[in-house]
């Protein structure tokens, strides 16, 4: 939000040109301040302070910009008010819920109930973690709205020099307290002591803690109320029961604030750009604006772009849009923290390419993860499932295990050396004999493995491979086949195919991305599909009974 606000239109002059005094508070400074930029994102205050005074165009000293931090907290805030109707950004100021917001009744809900838990014991933390750009921020906001609509909330900004100090003031002034005269250091001990007797405020919201001290560090003594607490990963001090891990935003509630935000743009292709974007919020918003800008690609053609890789198509929209970072370096940053455990590792790549939705039922996954040559116990496997949780990889639920859809997306192109391995040792998982009268998902693939067996004579027929072991083409889920063959060598490989409504993609075992399938070959795979898979539904009802 605070980016598309600072990055809008204005009257502001060249730099280089007009009144010194009207640089020093202009927008293109306003954006080095508070390291909106990908110069000043990371950088120190001192730094981001250097080259603010750069941005204004008149060589102004960063003393000079210090001294008008508080001028540039009043511009941002009145920036962002007067932008918000046009923009109804999921990242609004604190208490606003008009405009652009996604439902998510379900988690609202479990705040609510965690809020009377902890309310009803006197205070206590909640917990909400997720991936960065999943919509944890504007989750909370709305949910503070609900709990105290005259505002008797406080929101604080974690992380976000300027706007934190901003904050803790205005919290205080709720408490009755006038921090006119007082410094920020001052202001933070204070709020310290007033935390744990609030008397106005009704709930605290600290949103963005990078780590456990962030929380401990304000809050010493805690607090008399609730404090629901957004992160990107879990955090270890969560009250038991009071955390929830952020998932996505579902394909149906994806697609209607597509076509809402954006009208022009059929509900076909509303939908098929929702089933990529996996309902990752800020890659939504990211979109949303880019194909409402002029110029812009056509809706349709930007989903053949984003369907064949994702990854470079949203760094290129990040880049554009002058958004300080894209979903595929924040899940890059994160898979290079887990990729060195093989296990969890395994777990993951396995969930990743063996479904293109990103979900699979945990029996098959710990099978094949066993095929790849793991032999965990109970113990490690809970555990790598929570090391991959923590980060905000993986979800899961007593069943199953899931990646976000365009997470899953991403990590493909991460780990396209995995693929063939992967895929082979989901073969041998589902080619086990099934058991009689077993009705989970895993048996029943072994039910369908075994019946498709007689029609592998005429795949291996018309792909002219006539090894010891039969090709076997395999339906990952409803766009996404898989096709092992056993070369020369007596090596079993892997490559993969994505249908789409323009064309048939293939992904090589020696290939890391997609490549469109020539007329020729699609007519051949379409060939063998119409002749396999249709003969499920003339004789699967006989299995059944099996």
């Amino acid at each position: 939000m605070l980016t598309a606000v600072t990055a809008s239109p204005g009257e502001e002059p060249a730099a280089g040109r007009g009144d010194p005094g009207e640089a020093i508070t202009s927008m293109r400074v306003i954006r080095e301040v508070f390291g909106l930029t990908r110069d000043s994102k990371e950088a120190s205050t001192r730094v981001r302070q250097e080259i603010a005074g750069q941005a204004s165009g008149h060589g102004l000293t960063w003393h000079t910009i210090r001294k008008h931090s508080q001028v540039y907290v009043e511009q941002l805030s009145t920036a962002i008010r007067a932008t918000l109707s046009t923009l109804g950004a999921a990242d609004a100021p604190m208490g606003s819920t008009s405009g652009g917001l996604i439902p998510r009744p379900d988690d609202l809900a479990w705040l609510h109930a965690a809020y009377r838990e902890a309310l009803a014991g006197g205070g206590g933390v909640i917990t909400v973690w997720g991936l960065d750009g999943a919509g944890k921020s504007s989750l909370t906001k709305r949910f503070a709205s609900e709990i105290a609509p005259s505002g008797a909330f406080g929101f604080i900004r974690l992380g976000r020099r300027g706007l934190f100090e901003e904050d803790v003031r205005q919290i205080l002034q709720l408490e009755g307290v006038d921090t006119t005269s007082l410094s920020d250091d001052h202001c933070q001990a204070l709020f310290r002591t007033t935390a744990v007797r609030f008397s106005a405020v009704r709930l605290l919201v600290l949103d963005d803690a990078q780590k456990e001290g962030d929380v401990s560090a304000l809050l010493p003594h805690g607090s008399n109320v609730p404090v629901v607490v957004t992160a990107p990963r879990r955090l270890l001090q969560t009250d038991p029961g009071r955390f929830r891990q952020l998932g996505h935003v579902t394909v149906s509630d994806t697609a209607a604030y597509l076509r809402q935000e954006l009208p022009h743009v059929g509900e076909e292709t509303a939908h098929r750009l929702a089933e990529v974007l996996g309902g990752h919020v800020e890659s939504m918003h990211h979109v949303v604006r880019y194909l409402s800008s002029q110029p812009a690609v056509d809706a349709n053609a930007f989903l053949g772009e984003i369907t064949q890789g994702a990854s470079q198509v949203l760094e290129d929209l990040a880049e554009v849009i002058d958004a300080p970072r894209s979903l595929p370096s924040i899940v890059r940053e994160l898979y290079g923290a887990v990729h060195e455990d093989a296990l969890a590792n395994a777990i993951l790549t396995t969930v990743v390419w063996t479904a293109n939705s990103g979900e699979r039922p945990t029996e098959l996954v710990v099978e094949t993860v066993r095929k790849l040559g793991h032999a965990p116990t109970e113990l490690q496997l809970r555990a790598a499932v929570l090391r991959l949780e923590r980060v905000g990889l993986l979800t899961s639920t007593a069943t199953s295990l899931a990646v976000p859809r365009l997470t899953a997306r991403i990590l493909r192109e991460f780990t396209a050396a995995d693929r063939e391995p992967v895929l082979v040792a989901y073969e041998r998982a589902i080619a086990v004999p099934p058991k009689a009268g077993e009705g989970s998902l895993l048996n029943i693939l072994r039910w369908e493995y075994q019946f498709l067996a007689e029609h592998r004579v005429a795949v291996a027929t018309a792909l002219g491979n006539q090894q010891r072991q039969l090709p076997a083409l395999i339906a990952l889920d409803a766009s996404d086949w898989a096709l092992l063959m056993t070369d020369a060598d007596g090596r079993r490989t892997a490559e993969m195919y994505r249908t789409t409504p323009e064309s048939l993609l293939r992904a090589r075992p020696s290939a890391p991305g997609w490549e469109v399938v020539d007329a020729g070959h699609r007519r051949l795979i379409a060939g063998l599909a119409s002749k396999v898979y249709p003969a499920i539904k003339a004789g699967w009802q006989s299995k059944q009974s099996i």
